[in-house]
């Protein structure tokens, strides 16, 4: 009997040390690249709506797509252009949406650079009440 469960106790701390693997950690992750456009600011300014963006790359067609907030703020149906620059250098750029269609409009930063296109999360951006 006293056999059986030594044998029985060798098993189970077999068991219990496998998953602790032969103690070496993992290399860390590469760091991530950031995003080619990152959007430092969003919000409505009167009748527009403004867009502040950083751009980390040069050469990169920048397009600000809008559309009103609906049942599916997430889906990009109904998408439409609103403004576009060309950025040139890395910098600060502002993109402005003179004529949003609604009080609550969803807005994708979308860029181009030679054939990839990349479309951003999606924003949404609500006038205030009392704001006309």
């Amino acid at each position: 009997m006293t056999v059986e469960k030594s044998i029985w106790s060798i098993i189970i701390c077999i068991l219990l040390a496998i998953p602790l693997g032969c103690g070496r950690k993992k290399p860390p992750l590469p760091p991530i690249p950031p995003k080619p456009v990152e959007v430092l600011s969003i919000g409505f300014s009167g009748n527009s709506v403004i867009t502040t963006l950083f751009c980390h790359e040069q050469g990169i067609k920048i397009v600000l797509f809008g559309k009103p907030k609906g049942i599916c703020p997430l889906c990009t149906e109904g998408l439409k252009k609103k403004a576009g620059l060309l950025a040139d250098k890395k910098g600060r750029y502002v993109i402005i949406d003179k004529n949003p269609e609604s009080r609550c409009m969803v807005y994708r930063i979308g860029f181009e650079k030679g054939d990839v296109h990349w479309l951003g999360d999606a924003r949404i951006v609500c006038r205030q009440r009392g704001d006309p």
